[in-house]
């Protein structure tokens, strides 16, 4: 692998001034996601389908409360 293939693209980014910087993309972000609620990782079976950055718990609350709302 030649140095320029392994580089990294750098991204066009727009000055005030009206000229173009360049700066280097943002890192990904490592490690797990965690539940928008309470903060509990979302680890494999703690996912919830119906909320993806919800955990399970925080998801079955959510839809009772959306329950109680319609019944209303």
């Amino acid at each position: 692998m030649r140095p320029s293939e392994k580089r990294v693209k750098k991204l066009k980014v727009p000055t005030p001034g009206g000229r173009v910087s360049y700066r280097a993309p943002s890192k990904p972000k490592t490690g797990t996601r965690s539940c928008a609620y309470c903060g509990a990782s979302l680890g494999g079976h703690r996912v919830a389908r119906a909320h993806p950055n919800l955990c399970t718990v925080c998801s079955r609350k959510m839809q009772k409360e959306k329950v109680k709302a319609y019944a209303k």
